[in-house]
């Protein structure tokens, strides 16, 4: 949990406002006491900016959570704005998926030895490439600090080739089952806790008028939406879902299931993108038919006195 430093308001958070760290309740990942602040990066699936925190240990992804009528206490002093910033863990894996699935190598001589001259049956859609290649980015500099993370080299490697061949030099390059690998393991764990979630217990309330087999279906489908929620737009969802063998007959109860992105999107301000607009096909839309008249009767008022009688003078 995170309180502004200074006394800006909710909406005057801007990308470098300090920020400290008042309470935190997962040991490990940041000191209380301690400072961060804000950056806005990309997400992973819409592509909008949404606000994140770096510590050494961990990228931490931030929600603001607001009421009208709440102020705080901070140390002696009273806020009027009872706002707070609350902050999760957040791999940063998801954030690279799209960056590694855009590679902006384009010529063998930007490439380690070892991986040059390829035959016609090698996939060359893919290249190796430096860290800070994969996160430069005119548009979100800030990208680029990833690469402070504590042991983010070793996480790549869950999703990565690496050639190291060149001394001083290490370069990556999404491996396709090792990211299906990486994420079902994702899967397996959220499914393995899945009791202890008690937002997928709300979720799971009606839950005792399936079967067994539809019930762990429902939990799954679950699962791979949530996840689904951090996706790149494109072949990893289905991916995921053939890997977790969703049986798509069993699916279909679970799709009445509440919509997570409320859950995600906590903050207003960072809210899912709107729906893409439908193109213009130049027919007018049909006007929905004007509701019926009531065809109830009128209630007798015979005998009643006017309610203004009640409040006269006696």
């Amino acid at each position: 949990m995170l309180g502004p430093s200074n006394q800006t308001t909710p909406d005057e958070y801007k990308t470098g406002t300090t920020l400290a760290i008042v309470h935190c309740a997962t040991t490990g990942v940041v000191e209380e006491g301690s400072l961060t602040s804000l950056m806005t990066l990309p997400h992973p699936r819409t592509g909008e900016s949404v606000y994140f925190a770096l510590s050494k240990k961990a990228l931490l992804q931030v929600t603001r959570h607001a009421d009208d009528k709440r102020s705080c206490f901070v140390g002696d002093n009273v806020l009027q704005d009872g706002s707070f910033l609350m902050m999760t863990p957040f791999d940063p894996l998801f954030l690279f998926l799209p960056l590694l699935e855009s590679p902006t190598a384009t010529n063998e001589d930007e490439m380690p030895p070892s991986k040059r001259n390829r035959g016609e049956n090698d996939a060359p859609a893919r290249r190796f490439e430096q860290l800070e290649n994969i996160l430069h980015s005119d548009n979100y500099p800030l990208l680029s600090q990833l690469a402070e993370l504590e042991g983010i080299e070793e996480k790549l490697r869950l999703i990565c080739d690496v050639d190291a061949t060149v001394k001083g030099m290490t370069f990556y390059r999404l491996n396709d089952d090792k990211t299906k690998a990486w994420l079902l393991e994702k899967a397996n764990k959220l499914l393995a806790k899945y009791e202890s979630y008690s937002l997928l217990k709300v979720n799971g309330q009606w839950e005792d008028s399936l079967s067994a087999e539809e019930k762990q279906e429902h939990r799954k489908t679950m699962v791979h939406k949530i996840i689904c929620e951090v996706l790149p737009v494109g072949k990893w969802p289905e991916v995921l879902k053939e890997a977790m063998g969703l049986n798509s007959m069993l699916t279909k109860a679970a799709l009445n299931a509440t919509n997570l992105s409320k859950a995600v999107y906590a903050d207003p301000r960072i809210a899912p993108p709107a729906p893409a607009k439908k193109p213009d096909t130049g027919k007018k839309p049909t006007g929905k038919a004007a509701p019926k008249a009531s065809t109830k009767k009128p209630v007798s008022t015979k005998g009643m006195a006017p309610l203004t009688s009640f409040f006269g003078k006696k």
